[in-house]
């Protein structure tokens, strides 16, 4: 079994109008990636953005906007999902802002593979390996994939760069101190190992 995660994207100052508006509409994220772990800890990302086309990029979420859900797959699964993102990110596959816009209306967008918006991009991922296959990928946004994601066995998970470096410099509790006032503990400092 393999981890593949889905990082969602909370937002922050300066947003496009386009994505305060997925947001109002539609929930908390604005936006998704999926994330394969390589077999040496590094995590590689496929993505489409706005005005780009299709990436899969090493990428490390280091920023606190990011939220990460887990799920475990087999090796074929896994495997079959990778190939997908490898193909669309070498055949440089463009955003799709048309079919962005109608996921969030009652109207979405047929899904052609010819362009994609994140969270498409990563449900057609799944269902290329054969998961999550009555889900129509035009009308996935990505607070709906973190639903699906959470109804279907995926855990939370730390951000990729706190569990690497919580492995490089791991925390421990120094000492325990008391509160004489309530008799409440409180901690006098936490240090690395």
């Amino acid at each position: 079994m393999k981890e593949i995660r889905v990082a969602f994207y909370k937002g922050g100052k300066g947003e496009p109008w386009i994505n305060k508006l997925t947001q109002f509409m539609t929930g908390k994220y604005i936006h998704c990636e999926l994330v394969f772990i390589e077999p040496d800890g590094r995590n590689k990302a496929c993505y489409v953005w706005q005005n780009e086309t299709v990436g899969f990029r090493h990428k490390t979420f280091g920023r606190t906007e990011w939220e990460h859900r887990s799920i475990k797959v087999n090796n074929q699964v896994y495997n079959n999902m990778r190939k997908f993102c490898q193909f669309q990110a070498d055949n440089n596959v463009p955003f799709n802002l048309y079919g962005m816009i109608r996921s969030i209306s009652p109207w979405p967008c047929e899904t052609s593979g010819k362009k994609w918006f994140c969270s498409q991009l990563t449900i057609a991922a799944f269902q290329h390996a054969g998961l999550f296959t009555e889900y129509i990928p035009g009308s996935i946004t990505p607070y709906q994939l973190y639903i699906i994601l959470k109804n279907n066995n995926s855990r939370p998970e730390a951000s990729p760069v706190y569990k690497e470096r919580l492995i490089k410099k791991p925390l421990s509790l120094q000492k325990l101190n008391y509160n004489t006032h309530d008799n409440e503990p409180l901690i006098k400092k936490i240090i690395p190992l």
